[in-house]
């Protein structure tokens, strides 16, 4: 038998290297209040905008998009809506490239049975240049 404390060890070893790389540092964008249909913040010389084609609803489908000016199509764009301080279940929806920096989706939100429609969208952008998130907070109108 070979020494397994030896074997044990070398794996050990190997895991905690694996685990000390860490990700790509999130460049966080200042958060927005979304007052109307196109939402937009900046962070240096970069701006991301959150657009609702038509005012989000609960219970009602809504396209939306979000916009990146330079983003190439093979970036990966996901938005999670949350409710501050209340599970939602997961709303987390991939983008799709639509040319030009432009990633569209469509979306369903759940009514919240305590009469809240606060929400957030947190928009993460990953591509080779880093890891971005921008968070929106919006009003939904009622339900369906």
């Amino acid at each position: 038998m070979r020494h397994p404390a030896g074997l044990f060890l070398f794996g050990l070893l190997l895991a905690t290297t694996a685990c000390e790389r860490s990700a790509p540092p999130i460049r966080h964008f200042p958060e927005v209040r979304c007052e109307r249909n196109d939402c937009r913040t900046r962070l240096d010389d970069q701006v991301i905008v959150l657009r609702f084609l038509a005012p989000p609803n609960a219970l009602r489908p809504f396209d939306f998009e979000v916009v990146m000016p330079g983003l190439a199509d093979g970036a990966v764009v996901r938005t999670a809506f949350i409710m501050p301080g209340m599970e939602m279940g997961r709303n987390v929806y991939r983008l799709q490239p639509a040319g030009a920096g432009r990633f569209t989706a469509r979306a369903i939100l759940p009514l919240c049975t305590r009469g809240r429609r606060d929400w957030q969208a947190v928009v993460t952008i990953e591509d080779a240049t880093g890891v971005r998130e921008a968070r929106f907070a919006f009003v939904v109108g009622g339900g369906a």
